[in-house]
């Protein structure tokens, strides 16, 4: 194969997707799949078909090749799959996808599923705090737009957050974390 390649470079464009394709279609292997997803730029297909064993090539591979505008839906994508594959094994690896893609609101919806069958700790909430705060100010920075959350949950952990704040005395934090949430003080 390595020949016909070299010959196909030769032969020209036409002659090299064909020789490609060939190729791709007589290796159905992990590596085969990738080289075709890298040579077709059929990025959703490789996310939808690999081995999750195999996540961090996969996403390594959407950060090096992906464009732009396709880059943040297959992080999704991919987050999407590791999280509800095998039982949550893959949970932490999909918040993780959900970072690179910037989704505050997927992220903290999986870290609620991580935490959920134990008691959240006010030092578990800070940590989720910050790494929120940090989040949606990068993306808002690489966006240049302001980062909105829409999801409930998000909602829930800020006001959470505030209230913890509000019992330290901490008011004047409590109020932001609480504007985040889009709660007015009245409702809280």
């Amino acid at each position: 194969m390595a020949e016909a390649m070299v010959l196909a470079i030769a032969g020209g464009a036409d002659l090299l997707q064909k020789t490609q394709q060939t190729l791709f279609q007589q290796q159905e292997t992990q590596i085969s799949r990738l080289m075709s997803a890298i040579v077709n730029r059929d990025w959703t297909q490789l996310v939808r078909v690999c081995c999750l064993d195999n996540w961090r090539e996969v996403l390594a591979a959407l950060v090096t090749y992906a464009g732009p505008d396709e880059f943040s839906s297959l992080c999704d994508l991919l987050g999407e799959r590791l999280e509800c594959e095998d039982e949550g094994r893959y949970r932490d690896n999909a918040n993780l996808c959900y970072i690179c893609s910037g989704n505050v609101d997927k992220f903290v919806e999986c870290w609620n599923k991580t935490a959920r069958g134990s008691q959240v700790s006010a030092v578990a909430l800070q940590d989720l705090m910050e790494k929120v705060v940090l989040l949606k100010r990068a993306v808002e920075r690489e966006r240049k737009q302001l980062s909105s959350t829409t999801s409930s949950v998000v909602a829930e952990k800020f006001r959470a957050y505030a209230g913890i704040l509000a019992s330290q005395g901490s008011l004047a934090t409590a109020l932001r974390y609480l504007e985040l949430s889009g709660t007015s003080v009245r409702h809280f």
